[in-house]
């Protein structure tokens, strides 16, 4: 299949809304099923999100209960974290590398090296990469010499932004891209949350907090809508 039929078949479904059953699992709602774009953005909008496959090869749909969320006036940068915001020797785009920056992120080993970013098989960059030429799907990147050294990429709907990955090869690269992500779509777009997915420490210690999923939910059927005028990151530069 070439990559026009594979866009033309993602995005035929693009206005449909599928429902997702009922959670019986603590993180996993589903299993099975494929990537399209009704159903994906059917999936983030009921705040659920695909995370990897299991043995069998099954896509598991997860929504992690609670969700760590940032909401963007709790976003705290310490004084020692605004020297860095202000010090830094790095380049930052908005959407420009958004197939290599989620490469990056399959390929750089995490804590346990045989994680890495292991659910990202080439399902997930191909489903992601159309996201992205659909306008929902958008990347923050950082550059140093004009070398691709990390940042953060995920979907935007409404005014909340639900993350995915994130990775730095170099010093503070994550909380560069996490703290000019927020700063940027609240001055922009009117940011009334960021989805994190799961709890770290360093996210509790820049504001997140862990909500209950129904109120998760609540604040996605009233703030995350596909249905609305697709942000143009491109414009943003910080050379």
């Amino acid at each position: 299949m070439t990559w026009q039929h594979f866009a033309e078949a993602f995005s035929a479904d693009l206005d449909k809304h599928y429902q997702f059953p009922p959670q019986l699992h603590p993180l996993v709602v589903a299993k099975g099923g494929g990537f399209s774009a009704g159903i994906l953005l059917s999936a983030y909008e009921q705040g659920i999100f695909p995370w990897g496959r299991d043995e069998a090869g099954d896509l598991l749909w997860c929504s992690p209960d609670p969700r760590c969320v940032l909401y963007p006036d709790s976003l705290y940068i310490s004084k020692s974290n605004q020297r860095v915001l202000k010090n830094h020797p790095y380049t930052i785009a908005f959407d420009r590398d958004f197939s290599a920056l989620m490469k990056l992120c399959r390929d750089t080993p995490r804590g346990d090296a045989s994680e890495a970013g292991s659910w990202i098989d080439d399902s997930f960059l191909h489903a992601y990469r159309q996201l992205h030429h659909l306008g929902y799907a958008h990347c923050v990147t950082l550059y140093l010499d004009e070398t691709l050294v990390g940042g953060l990429y995920g979907l935007f709907l409404g005014s909340v932004f639900f993350g995915e990955s994130m990775v730095s090869l170099a010093p503070n690269v994550s909380k560069i891209a996490l703290f000019t992500l927020i700063t940027f779509l609240q001055t922009e777009y009117q940011l009334s949350l960021l989805d994190a997915q799961q709890a770290s420490p360093h996210l509790l210690s820049w504001g997140a907090t862990l909500l209950p999923q129904e109120q998760f939910i609540s604040h996605l059927k009233e703030h995350a809508t596909r249905k609305h005028a697709q942000a143009h990151w491109d414009k943003y530069r910080n050379e």
